[in-house]
């Protein structure tokens, strides 16, 4: 949220973040979207948050992290295996 906050989405008017977790292929996927048309250039670089993010995913949970950036913002997607996630059942 900082960086959306200093450099993304939240820091333009009318800026928005759509974050959803689904399952798709026996895995958890978590999308985050962040949406501002045209107000924030494209990064140059990957950050230290980015980089340290992608790292954690990649080497510690071994899932995925994809960027796409385009003219009207950038989505994340993270992708874990579900076997990384604890299900409980609600029971009356």
């Amino acid at each position: 949220m900082t960086n959306a906050a200093k450099y993304g989405a939240l820091s333009c008017d009318g800026g928005r973040i759509l974050i959803h977790v689904g399952l798709q292929d026996g895995a958890v996927v978590l999308t985050w979207t962040e949406m501002c048309v045209g107000a924030v250039p494209p990064p140059t670089r990957e950050g230290y948050g980015t980089i340290v993010i992608r790292t954690a995913i990649e080497t510690q949970l071994g899932g995925e992290v994809a960027r796409e950036i385009g003219n009207d913002g950038m989505v994340y997607r993270f992708t874990f295996a579900q076997s990384l996630f604890i299900s409980t059942e609600l029971s009356e």
